[in-house]
């Protein structure tokens, strides 16, 4: 049988290694191809096919994955990154022959604008964190003012009085959130800052779900997640009714929209009720996590975009929770230097 030929934008990233990861031991019909802005990039050599590009955003490397996708000719084109969610979906309003795993720019708008993504919920009716442009929101302090098209938490700072929310409203790109949780505790500086210093999130947790390539909502998982320093560090499952319904009304509304493919749904609970928080067009660093626990999602996608079993199932697991830990990848000199001279690998 032919292999089925996935691309993988940003194949070095975490959302990449994640996808790699979870595919081991089942690539006998899978055919993994990726895309890598940087040479050193472990993903790449655990690809069978990997290229390089030039740039790494914009409409000079929408034109390079165009081009490689006219080569590779992949039968889904996977994004790993969140700049490559609209350049696909770009992509596939121009070329529709191309099978990408996102919806059209419409609903990829959603997922890159923060104040897009409040409004969507609004008009939906979905339980969401208020969210303002920083330069005319209602909002007082303690609150959290966020670049209103970043992502990974870059650029997020807590306002604790008025003269920082002052300074906030100065800034055009940006919008404002209430701090939901406990203000932070402020530490004593008189005799430096602290190397390490965090504030402690108010519960979160989510749910990551599936929109079929014929606009159906397939599977979803709901699950709460612990932090440290920014990042995910322990996952496990839920199953708290009020969450669970919160995700499929996302869900649904972001099929509406015209979404296809995987979707996050991340949430934070106020002390009394779920509030969606951030939406995200893609699998997730939490992606091995999740499959540890018993939910394919990667599996899921490329056997429905696949219409045939492409990654048979792992085997059913009475995990629940799952602890994530970095890990060690390694790199051979000659095999980077390869790929940066031919911009191709092997």
């Amino acid at each position: 049988m032919t292999p089925f030929r996935v691309l993988i934008t940003g194949v070095g990233s975490l959302v990449g290694t994640g996808i790699l990861d979870v595919v081991e031991g089942r690539r006998e019909r899978l055919w993994v191809m990726g895309t890598s802005f940087g040479a050193e990039a472990p993903g790449v050599f655990r690809c069978d096919e990997a290229f390089f590009t030039e740039h790494s955003d914009g409409a000079a490397f929408e034109r390079e994955l165009e081009d490689i996708i006219s080569r590779s000719r992949p039968d889904v084109v996977i994004p790993g990154r969140d700049p490559d969610i609209g350049v696909l979906a770009s992509l596939s309003e121009r070329l529709p022959e191309v099978p990408v795993m996102v919806g059209g720019p419409a609903s990829a708008r959603l997922f890159a604008d923060k104040l897009a993504t409040f409004e969507f919920a609004r008009a939906s009716g979905l339980p969401v964190v208020t969210t303002s442009l920083a330069t005319d929101g209602p909002i007082a302090p303690p609150a959290i003012v966020k670049p209103r098209f970043g992502s990974g938490s870059i650029g997020v700072r807590i306002l604790l009085d008025r003269a920082q929310l002052a300074a906030a409203r100065q800034e055009a790109d940006s919008v404002l959130q209430p701090l939901i949780g406990p203000v932070p505790p402020i530490p004593d500086v008189s005799q430096g800052w602290p190397l390490f210093w965090q504030c402690r999130p108010a519960r979160q947790g989510g749910v990551q779900g599936l929109i079929l390539p014929d606009g159906a909502v397939g599977p979803s998982l709901a699950f709460e997640v612990t932090h440290e320093a920014g990042k995910v560090t322990e996952q496990w499952v839920v199953e708290d009714a009020e969450l669970v319904a919160l995700g499929a009304g996302y869900l649904r509304a972001l099929a509406d929209a015209g979404w296809r493919g995987p979707a996050n749904v991340a949430c934070v609970h106020t002390g009394s009720e779920w509030l969606g928080l951030e939406l995200n067009g893609r699998f997730t660093g939490g992606t091995a996590a999740r499959t540890a626990m018993g939910f394919d999602e990667v599996g899921l996608a490329i056997n429905a975009w696949a219409g045939r079993e492409v990654l048979r199932p792992r085997p059913a697991t009475l995990v629940r929770r799952a602890v994530m830990q970095p890990s060690a990848l390694g790199l051979v000199d000659s095999e980077v230097e390869t790929f940066r001279r031919t911009r191709r690998w092997p």
